[in-house]
């Protein structure tokens, strides 16, 4: 995306980012109202624990098909204190199934190894791999972001699909990035699945 373009669209169109996105082109997403039957699928999970206010608590479930298009299939999102975080997902977990898989987040320090465990814990029954958040959002997210922007992601058409694209389209300078955060993981694990912990 040139400068010019940036400019233009900031300061003229009173828009902070141009239509189709900085770091992600929402103009070459597709919304299909299903998805085909034969996908991998897995549901990744950005967590907060704040209710009402900040960040927020987001699982993406995304499914890869047989001729390697991406499919989001649904986004949980929401500012929930920890305990009905918790049963979000959970709940979420039950009604994906155990055919999906899933993947949290493991931050450095003790802390993100009490919270990755306490996690693995509460999916215990279901497959559930933790990975260690490294890098930059902007990073984790370029693999993703090259898919789509190829016209390789199809959303499942959904009451999310607005909030979802936006911020998409804002990233890296709008307000939130959970959703984003969420995806670049989701898509991540798809690529390279392995086994899952069933706890």
């Amino acid at each position: 995306m040139s400068t010019a373009r940036t400019w233009w669209s900031a300061l003229y169109q009173q828009r902070p980012t141009p239509r189709e996105g900085l770091f992600f082109n929402v103009a070459a997403v597709e919304i299909v109202e299903a998805a085909p039957v034969e996908l991998k699928c897995v549901r990744a999970w950005d967590k907060a624990a704040t209710r009402g206010a900040g960040d927020y608590t987001v699982g993406v479930k995304m499914g890869i098909s047989p001729d390697k298009i991406l499919y989001v299939l649904d986004v949980v999102r929401g500012r929930w204190a920890t305990d009905e975080r918790n049963r979000m997902i959970r709940r979420t977990a039950e009604f994906d199934g155990h055919e999906v898989g899933i993947r949290g987040p493991q931050d450095p320090g003790s802390a993100g190894v009490d919270s990755a465990s306490d996690f693995v814990k509460l999916l215990s029954g279901y497959g559930v791999r933790v990975k260690h958040v490294t890098g930059s959002k902007e990073s984790r997210a370029e693999s993703f972001s090259a898919q789509l922007n190829a016209g390789n992601v199809k959303l499942v058409r959904g009451r999310w699909n607005r909030d979802f694209l936006e911020e998409l389209q804002a990233f890296p300078r709008g307000a939130h990035d959970d959703q984003v955060d969420a995806a670049s993981d989701a898509y991540n694990e798809l690529c390279q699945r392995r086994e899952y912990l069933v706890a």
